[in-house]
């Protein structure tokens, strides 16, 4: 059993700023001044810088930035979990099968994951994109999470080869526990800090994807509001309205940063820093 890892002080401070943005989201519909959608009267009100009607100022449509901000916090982060959730689930029963299993089922389904690997994944996403269209937001959670798993099936494997040599995993076998049983009760538990790591980091990945899609027309669709499509909304009036672009691509710029922080963090605590050295 890997030995529990000290949290260093350094990862305290990315973590309460990830946790206070998670708040500030889900408490949303509490503290949001405005509906997020709503448009006012646009001729008397239109685009109007911060003010203490309206903090972070108003876009185009008279909407109040501020509540659009936090309501597109909620729509950010819950794409990047679930789509992070999806990409994990499955990659980490693809790569646990193909360690466990090993031999010729082992070697197939690893030449498969470097052949969807050779793509580039924002390349492979925009190219579905291109084939789909608009989609929903659970498309677009499926989308990435089903392009996001190649890399950690490969981390998972590597554990599990090393993993299922073990001595309790051997005591296991002896004691005619079967093979599901010993890969998920005994192999798996001890294979959880690169999933952890990987789950970490690839959240931040997901959320600068999303952002970009929807920048694009192609994420999260209009009057719902996401930081992507809010940056897009002002990125025709960086003279005249700086405040609409801005404070979503500072939210951004602050999850990721966190978030990043938060996973390197982890991973020189569990001891992964071999396995991550190119992120």
């Amino acid at each position: 059993m890997r030995p529990k890892p000290d949290i260093p002080p350094r990862m305290l401070l990315p973590a309460a700023v990830l946790v206070l943005i998670i708040v500030l989201a889900v408490a949303a519909p509490l503290i949001a001044p405005y509906d997020p959608i709503a448009q006012p009267d646009i001729a008397a009100g239109g685009t109007l810088a911060p003010n203490a009607a309206h903090p972070l100022g108003t876009d185009q449509f008279s909407r109040d930035v501020l509540s659009r901000l936090l309501f597109g916090a909620r729509i950010s982060l819950l794409v990047g979990f679930l789509a992070t959730t999806v990409a994990v689930t499955i990659g980490t029963a693809y790569g646990l099968a193909a360690g466990y299993v090993g031999g010729f089922v082992d070697d197939v389904m690893m030449r498969l994951v470097d052949a969807l690997m050779s793509i580039p994944r924002v390349l492979l996403v925009l190219a579905l994109v291109a084939l789909w269209g608009r989609m929903s937001t659970t498309g677009l959670v499926l989308l990435l999470g089903l392009t996001g798993w190649f890399q950690l099936s490969r981390l998972v494997r590597a554990e599990v080869l090393t993993a299922r040599q073990t001595d309790y995993v051997a005591s296991a076998r002896a004691l005619g526990a079967h093979d599901f049983r010993i890969a998920v009760r005994h192999v798996l538990p001890n294979v959880l800090p690169p999933i952890i790591v990987f789950a970490t980091i690839g959240l931040g990945n997901v959320i600068v994807l999303e952002a970009g899609l929807s920048y694009l027309g192609f994420g999260v669709q209009p009057p719902t509001p996401s930081w992507g499509n809010m940056i897009r909304d002002g990125s025709e009036l960086m003279t005249a309205g700086w405040w609409i672009s801005l404070f979503p691509g500072l939210a951004i710029v602050a999850t990721v940063v966190a978030v990043n922080a938060l996973g390197d963090g982890l991973r020189r605590s569990l001891g992964q820093q071999d396995a991550y050295a190119h992120e």
